[in-house]
């Protein structure tokens, strides 16, 4: 049985310096990236998993994550035109916006802010859900055609370059506008604000697209906590496309993203050694381990590979190089 290993943020964009004065050195991990083969794969984390299960999508073109993620926290059907709804805090900066992470949201908070947005704009044909506190989804009466970027590529940088583009760009632009003013005033933002928190004062559409079908793959074993995940899990299953017990066996592990969007270096090295022993055992299997670190590269490993002594292990710092 072949094990994938899907590990974004794993190679983080961490300053070479700093990897290189860290006292923990991640030996598994380093000996796996220095003699494992070296082969293409997508270039981040969505797109891995759509890959690893039969679907591929043009490199430019916008993932319909919101359907498959609506069909993981919900177990029912999407509505239509259904995007991801992402809570966001927008802070003007000179001439250009920046996009955060707002923090966590209480389940009274998410439920005030889905009122607001669907007393206001349901003449628009929009309704605003909020299956969890902090993932919420949007549908539209109208068809939505535009291509959009994913919130966590945009966290933390200018949003200009990954605005909305296409035919009903201009639509969801509004209403993107429209929103920062219909948030600013609200009690609980002010009461966020109050407390030290920032305050939800956006909402960043993306995702859009119905459930995909699901291409010929060859996963059958799956771990991992992940809405995406789980949704391409189910639709798979659906569609007849998975046999559970059968097949490949994929593990997502999830723990570097988070101490990546909080910017929170030392989480980050701790789950690298966390990681790094996890690792010490699956390198030992006799079948085939690939990992990918959602960076445009994956890495075919065997157990015999250990004894590629020429190929000089690296250091954290340039190991992925």
């Amino acid at each position: 049985m072949n094990l994938h290993l899907v590990v974004p943020g794993l190679l983080a964009p961490w300053p070479e310096e700093r990897l290189e004065r860290s006292s923990t050195r991640s030996r598994n991990i380093e000996i796996l990236l220095a003699r494992a083969d070296k082969r293409p794969a997508p270039v981040d984390y969505p797109r891995t998993l759509f890959s690893l299960f039969g679907l591929n999508y043009p490199e430019l073109a916008a993932l319909p994550t919101a359907s498959l993620c609506w069909l993981a926290d919900s177990d029912q059907p999407p509505p239509h035109n259904l995007m991801h709804a992402d809570p966001v805090h927008l802070r003007a900066d000179m001439d250009r916006v920046l996009l955060f992470d707002p923090g966590s949201i209480e389940e009274k908070e998410a439920a005030e802010i889905v009122d607001t947005f669907n007393s206001h704009f349901r003449d628009d044909g929009l309704t605003l859900y909020a299956l969890t506190p902090g993932r919420w989804y949007i549908s539209s009466s109208r068809p939505t055609q535009v291509s959009t970027q994913p919130v966590e590529v945009v966290t933390g940088r200018n949003i200009d370059p990954f605005l909305p583009e296409g035919q009903d760009a201009k639509f969801w632009m509004q209403i993107f506008t429209e929103l920062q003013m219909l948030f600013h005033g609200l009690p609980l933002n002010l009461e966020r604000q109050r407390c030290g928190r920032l305050p939800v004062n956006g909402i960043w559409f993306n995702g859009p697209g119905d459930v995909p079908q699901i291409g010929n793959h060859n996963i059958g074993l799956v771990d991992g906590d992940d809405p995406l995940l789980n949704g391409l899990v189910k639709a798979s299953l659906v569609q007849g496309r998975t046999e559970t017990g059968e097949g490949d066996q994929l593990q997502v592990f999830n723990g570097f993203q988070q101490a990546i969007k909080d910017a929170d270096y030392a989480a980050w090295q701790r789950t690298l050694e966390s990681f790094d022993k996890k690792l010490e055992g699956l390198m030992n299997n006799p079948g085939l381990l690939v990992l990918y670190p959602c960076n445009g590269v994956a890495y075919y490993w065997r157990h015999s590979r250990r004894l590629f002594f020429w190929r000089r292990v690296k250091s954290m710092g340039s190991a992925g190089e």
